[in-house]
């Protein structure tokens, strides 16, 4: 969903009086527009902004909403979504493989210490990196060890 903002804080908090409407545009109009019509060249709000990512990928909103319920049998009524997938990419480059496990540890230890201390009661989070994936594998691994040791103990 950032990539309708192309990534940019500042083109997030644009904001527009419509001259034929009064109505004030902000992002959450912008979000709609796009979310129906994710190929938006530029949608028709007083910021005239584009819905496409700054690679010119459109964004299809199903991707990253979920729980949107159905008024006429479509389900495009995004703005009562219950859900929201956030998917983070990293270079994936050899030579920025330590950076980006260093960078993957810190968002778990955050995301960990968000949900235990922070996290508003009315949400639920559920998150994986792919560090996660190596993290269980050692926890499996040092496990399988400790089991294999008390048999052979015994």
């Amino acid at each position: 969903m950032w990539a309708y903002w192309q990534d940019d804080p500042a083109e997030l908090d644009k904001s527009g009086v419509n001259e034929k409407t009064g109505h004030n545009d902000t992002y959450l109009d912008h979000l709609l527009l796009c979310a129906r019509n994710p190929l938006l060249q530029r949608a028709p709000t007083t910021m005239a902004q584009g819905c496409m990512s700054k690679g010119g990928i459109p964004v299809q909103p199903f991707f990253a909403l979920g729980g949107v319920d159905s008024e006429d049998g479509e389900n495009n009524n995004f703005h009562n979504a219950s859900a929201f997938v956030l998917t983070i990419l990293l270079d994936p480059a050899p030579e920025k493989e330590e950076a980006a496990n260093e960078w993957e540890e810190a968002l778990t230890a955050f995301v960990q210490r968000w949900s235990d201390t922070d996290k508003p009661e009315f949400m639920d989070v559920a998150f994986n990196t792919e560090r996660s994936i190596q993290d269980e594998i050692e926890r499996s691994s040092f496990g399988d060890i400790h089991i294999v040791s008390e048999y052979c103990h015994k």
